[in-house]
């Protein structure tokens, strides 16, 4: 399946401010609100985490973000224009469980896509994007014979092709080996170095401290910390885990880990 001469060739978009979020309000049901009033920004030439407790609101915040869900009030803006207005030509999405299709190759996989965003692009473009991952012997395989790494893979692939001003990616290093998670930080670190705004939700504190810029922490639908990661850990005067004591200090979380944390220890150990 080849999208050659069958759509219009998009340039690719300068790079711009990034992404600006102001007084989100948003929810599943009427009067039940699960973001609130939240505002937070991924700039452009800047990795941006965004990280919470289960039930924080995370996905909510994406899929508003995304169109996916109305919001009740607030606004979303991409380099100063309505986020809604440019989904399919400036934005990638990779979601943390998206399936994908099983009974294509990988190669036909972002072919759909490069088509579904109206994008051209030869195939030997997208081959390229294979061999710079290293599955470039995988490109003709059934997309259901890869492994978890290699579907995040091609996954990523699909999504920046058209060479979005915004990347947003959902737990992107969940089940990934050493290799390729280090491949991915290293790619969205030149990414974001070339003018794009990056957005990853994440559980992993590890990674936020390695190649993160900036950090949002929501709890119970808000905003309760919004800071560069490299101030944190300046405040902190290097500990080695400044970012675990941050978030755990703002979400109220300390207590219950520590109390819990002593009586799992004591059962493990044995009692005196």
């Amino acid at each position: 399946m080849s999208t050659e001469n069958q759509t219009q060739a998009t340039p690719e978009p300068p790079a711009g401010d990034g992404l600006t979020v102001t007084r989100l309000t948003s929810g599943y049901r009427r009067g039940s609100d699960v973001v609130k009033d939240v505002s937070m920004r991924a700039t452009a030439g800047r990795i941006t985490a965004l990280v919470g407790p289960n039930g924080s609101g995370k996905s909510t915040l994406l899929h508003t973000v995304l169109g996916l869900i109305r919001p009740r009030d607030g606004e979303v803006l991409l380099d100063g224009t309505p986020m809604v207005d440019q989904m399919s030509s400036r934005v990638g999405f990779c979601a943390d469980d998206l399936p994908v299709p099983e009974l294509l190759t990988g190669l036909e996989y972002v072919e759909t896509m490069a088509l579904l965003r109206s994008v051209a692009v030869d195939r030997a473009e997208i081959l390229e994007y294979f061999a710079a991952l290293r599955m470039a012997d995988a490109a003709g395989d059934l997309v259901g014979s890869y492994s978890h790494g290699m579907k995040r893979k091609v996954q990523l692939v699909a999504n920046v092709l058209h060479r979005p001003s915004l990347l947003i990616l959902d737990e992107p290093f969940r089940g990934l080996d050493p290799e390729t998670a280090a491949l991915l930080r290293r790619v969205l670190t030149e990414t974001a170095a070339n003018g794009r705004a990056i957005l990853v939700s994440t559980h992993d504190l590890g990674a936020v401290e390695s190649f993160c810029h900036d950090v949002v922490v929501l709890s119970q639908g808000q905003v309760v910390l919004d800071d560069r990661v490299e101030t944190l850990r300046a405040a902190a005067q290097g500990s080695d885990t400044f970012l675990e004591d941050a978030f755990l200090d703002v979400t109220g979380l300390r207590d219950n880990v520590e109390e819990s944390a002593q009586r799992a220890a004591t059962l493990i150990g044995g009692r005196s």
